[in-house]
């Protein structure tokens, strides 16, 4: 028996998982072999953080971009966003399981109640958990009380001038 070695040089590898295959012929005596290794480490980047204002009483959407580092599929990506604001963290919610192709992006989604809080600006930390590693990002949500809008101040002109009209073409009848 005798062992061979060889050094595979992997500057300029992209990091991911990589076959070996080896077929050697000494002397007439044929022989394969394969394995595989990896160069250097499953990573999912969270790029942001974000989401519309809620309005308070609402369910709001929580957005999480992200974007894999890695040259073969990841399965089984949990998501958790931790709500917090001057007190500390007051809530934690988690999103639905996922997986990410070969270098693949995209966004998750992660829904918050708003009925249990006050309107006001709260830190969303994101963090993705796979294959034993996590990732963390975070970005700033926003929950908005009822305002009235341009369309009902306008809405609300109209009828009070129908009113005045009203009143003073039944005053000018009597």
């Amino acid at each position: 028996s005798r062992t061979i070695t060889t050094e595979i040089k992997t500057t300029g590898l992209l990091a991911g998982k990589y076959g070996l295959k080896a077929a050697i012929d000494y002397d007439g005596t044929k022989a394969e072999t394969e394995t595989s290794f990896g160069v250097g480490e499953r990573v999912i980047n969270i790029l942001r953080v974000y989401g519309d204002d809620i309005k308070k009483g609402d369910v709001g959407k929580i957005l999480v971009d992200y974007g894999s580092q890695w040259n073969d599929k990841i399965d089984g990506i949990r998501t958790i966003v931790k709500i917090s604001n001057s007190s500390g963290v007051i809530g934690q919610l988690q999103g639905q399981e996922f997986s990410v192709d070969p270098f693949g992006s995209g966004t998750t989604i992660v829904t918050w109640d708003s009925r249990t809080v006050g309107a006001g600006e709260y830190d969303a930390q994101a963090i993705l958990s796979y294959a034993g590693k996590t990732s963390t990002n975070s970005g700033k949500i926003k929950i908005v009380s009822f305002e009235i809008t341009t369309f009902i101040l306008a809405a609300i002109l109209i009828i009070l001038i129908l009113i005045s009209l009203s009143y003073a073409w039944l005053s000018k009848r009597k």
